[in-house]
């Protein structure tokens, strides 16, 4: 089976057959099977195909425009640790699902032809949430009167690169407590967030 190469094209187009100035070069880096790559030059086409032998040169070329979106979104959940317990809401418009839980654990693996994902999975709080990273675009972090009470809310949104909502973090206190009655550190923790981030932070791929 032919092995699967980059080529790197150059292509030069002339305005005239007969042009004596140096013509505009576009270099285009295609995807080809060696053994049935075939160039075909037009009249006004001038091609030059290299194709590199070197081992290092033909591996499948990585991924490296999402590496520091890849980073910042992981930085950025790793900080949400401090909030301690959380609702994780997900809305598809027909259903909703909430569940409580915090980040500790959270892992990432990465899904062949999907992109990585960052997990949280627990048995015992029957928690199993993915989150595409190479999907997400931005978050907002907000806070706003809590329903039913004195208290104020503190929640993250999370949107995809549709600018759709995926998902909503929802700061939570303790099982325990009354409502909007949260944890030791939690409001201060959101608000240091809020330092770092700002209200929305944006991730740029």
């Amino acid at each position: 089976m032919a092995s699967v190469c980059t080529v790197q094209l150059l292509t030069a187009t002339l305005d005239t057959a007969h042009s004596l100035s140096p013509p505009p070069l576009l270099l285009r880096v295609l995807q080809v099977r060696t053994s049935t790559a075939t160039l075909a030059a037009p009249r006004r086409l001038w091609s030059l195909c290299l194709l590199s032998t070197d081992p290092a040169f033909c591996a499948s070329p990585p991924a490296t425009a999402s590496a520091p979106h890849s980073g910042a979104v992981k930085t950025f959940l790793e900080a949400l640790k401090t909030l301690g317990d959380v609702r994780i809401i997900t809305n598809n418009g027909c259903a909703v699902l909430e569940s409580v839980t915090t980040f500790e654990g959270l892992f990432y693996s990465p899904v062949p032809g999907k992109g990585e994902y960052a997990n949280l999975i627990k048995s015992k709080e029957n928690i199993d949430f993915h989150l595409l990273i190479d999907k997400v675009a931005r978050a907002t972090l907000e806070s706003a009167p809590g329903r039913g009470g004195d208290y104020m809310s503190h929640f993250i949104r999370v949107y995809d690169t549709k600018n759709e909502m995926a998902v909503t973090f929802y700061v939570m206190w303790p099982e325990s407590a009354k409502r909007g009655e949260y944890a030791p550190g939690q409001v201060q923790a959101f608000e240091a967030l809020t330092k770092t981030y700002g209200k929305e932070v944006v991730f740029t791929a």
